[in-house]
């Protein structure tokens, strides 16, 4: 499987540049039943058949709007990272300064992934699946997460010192998100998240201007 650029995603939502012309109504069907298929039970059990079914669309139409199984995962994939990017990079507009944007991009990061359909079944049934997505890729998991938050902080022009505490405390959140999604519950308490998140990253700036 192909997997999207995320690197150009994240540009993409970053610089606010055109985005591709809207799927058709049945494409969006075909997209919304893999995903709740994947979500359900993973890639592998998934067939055309079964997606064509619950999109309401015949078996060749979704062979000749996207070619094959691994083309149409990629392109779920494609659409779903680029959703959440651009709301990650875009949950802090509007806020006082860096640490309290770092803090709601994080937060909604989060949100989309520990509710996630395919990241919940990935976290009940296959962890170890998570744990390498993270770790293993170009970029990583890891890298990518970093990545965004980084560009979210960027858009602030912080200080030095101010930059180069929260580019440590992308790292952190980084490997935070991994401890959420691996304990995902409908029981996690979003404000307490907040809280945490935010203390954290004053914590390090405040470290970063503190006398030597």
């Amino acid at each position: 499987m192909t997997n999207p650029d995320y690197l150009a995603l994240i540009r993409q939502a970053i610089d606010s540049e055109p985005t591709p012309p809207a799927h058709s109504a049945s494409d969006i069907r075909v997209l919304d039943a893999a995903l709740g298929l994947i979500g359900e039970y993973g890639e592998r059990r998934l067939t055309i058949d079964e997606i064509a079914s619950k999109a309401r669309v015949a078996r060749r139409t979704i062979f000749r709007r996207f070619g094959t199984k691994d083309a149409l995962i990629a392109l779920v994939y494609q659409r779903e990272v680029s959703r959440a990017i651009t709301q990650v990079v875009h949950a802090g507009d509007g806020s006082d300064g860096p640490v309290e944007a770092l803090t709601a991009s994080y937060c909604c990061l989060a949100e989309i992934a520990v509710n996630h359909p395919v990241i919940r079944r990935l976290a009940r049934a296959e962890p170890e699946v998570l744990v390498e997505l993270w770790r293993s890729g170009t970029p990583s998991g890891h890298e990518m997460i970093c990545a965004v938050l980084e560009s979210v902080v960027g858009r602030y022009h912080p200080s030095a010192a101010e930059k180069s505490a929260l580019a440590e405390g992308c790292d952190l959140l980084g490997r935070l998100l991994l401890a959420d999604e691996l304990l995902a519950s409908e029981q996690h308490d979003a404000g307490r998240r907040r809280q945490l998140v935010r203390r954290a990253l004053d914590g390090l700036v405040a470290g970063q201007r503190a006398p030597s």
